[in-house]
């Protein structure tokens, strides 16, 4: 935690009114974790050991945003206000409290669509991408139960649901023999059975018990035309990958491909539709945790990818679809 000198309260600088917080709660303050690990877990949790702890909640509010300053991710100013209120609430203390809010960083760089045409017209395609998957499934009946259990537990919480409001956390084994039937699934274990959501309820699906990302979702969405029937910023690169006799899979599966040498490739999804794509997830384990900033802003992914939606969600649609396992 970097503690601004020049920040003052009441003509105090803030490093000084750490100094007199509690020991538990100036270690909590010190040990934001970095994005992708748990930072709005941690912002209730700071929240509420500052509310026992009797601080202002203007002043929470200020150590809060100090605290989170190099987690790698923007942090609102009503994220952080709905932590205090939640955790107000459970406290029995005053929790109203207004934060100005900071510029908001450009999040994500434009399309590199000479680069993504270059990759699309040089690489192996949907036939190499198939050609290079160690499993191949000779049958046309569902294999969702044999794919999740390559990518989570046995003993592992699984989150899913019918749709984004209807979902359970259970045990992988609990959920054997349904997930087929399941358009969504969190693809990272979940900590707990339920998490606090922002609006401070208690839910099976929550950011709080979200576990550590271990998967980073990309998704190819390329269309020639847009839902008005003109054409999309794509459209010329989509005619000359045509003109070449390749298709918008041929395009996604050599993309995925390159991305595949930045980080191990584990899965690819092929969605059938009116904007037919493919959906990959990526290895980011535990213990590599540093590789997921390859799909920060500005990287390879970044400037290839066509659609940044499923970058930050904690829920991830994945069926029904055709699977490739790589």
């Amino acid at each position: 935690m970097n503690v601004h000198h020049s920040d003052l309260v009441g003509g105090i600088a803030l490093s000084t009114v750490l100094s007199f917080l509690p020991r538990h709660v100036r270690r909590i303050l010190e040990t934001c974790p970095s994005a992708g690990a748990g930072v709005h877990g941690w912002l209730f949790l700071a929240a509420l050991a500052l509310a026992r702890a009797g601080v202002d909640p203007k002043l929470a509010a200020r150590l809060i945003r100090e605290g989170t300053a190099d987690c790698g991710r923007y942090v609102d100013a009503r994220e952080i206000t709905e932590a205090i209120g939640s955790a107000a609430r459970i406290a029995g203390t005053p929790g109203e409290v207004t934060l100005a809010s900071t510029p908001r960083p450009k999040a994500w760089p434009a399309p590199n669509c000479a680069q993504i045409e270059a990759i699309g017209l040089h690489g192996p395609g949907l036939i190499g991408l198939q050609a290079l998957s160690p499993v191949k499934f000779q049958t046309d009946h569902r294999h969702t139960e044999e794919i999740v259990d390559h990518l989570l537990h046995e003993e592992e919480l699984v989150c899913s649901g019918y749709d984004k409001k209807n979902f359970e956390t259970k045990t992988r084994a609990e959920w054997r023999g349904r997930l087929a039937s399941m358009p969504f699934i969190v693809p990272s274990p979940m900590t707990t059975l339920t998490g606090i959501t922002k609006a401070g309820k208690i839910s099976a699906r929550a950011l709080a018990n979200t576990g550590t990302r271990r998967y980073q979702v990309i998704e190819f969405d390329f269309a020639e035309k847009d839902k008005h029937g003109l054409d999309t910023g794509h459209a010329p690169m989509m005619r000359a990958i045509a003109d070449r006799g390749a298709t918008v899979l041929d395009l996604c599966a050599s993309l995925l491909l390159h991305l595949g040498q930045y980080a191990p490739l584990v899965l690819v999804v092929c969605q059938v539709g009116p904007t037919a794509g493919l959906r990959d997830l990526y290895a980011i384990r535990c213990q590599h945790r540093r590789s997921r900033w390859l799909f920060l802003p500005g990287t390879t992914a970044a400037r290839t990818s066509s659609s940044t939606s499923s970058w930050t969600g904690s829920v991830q649609g994945l069926g029904p679809a055709e699977f490739v396992v790589c």
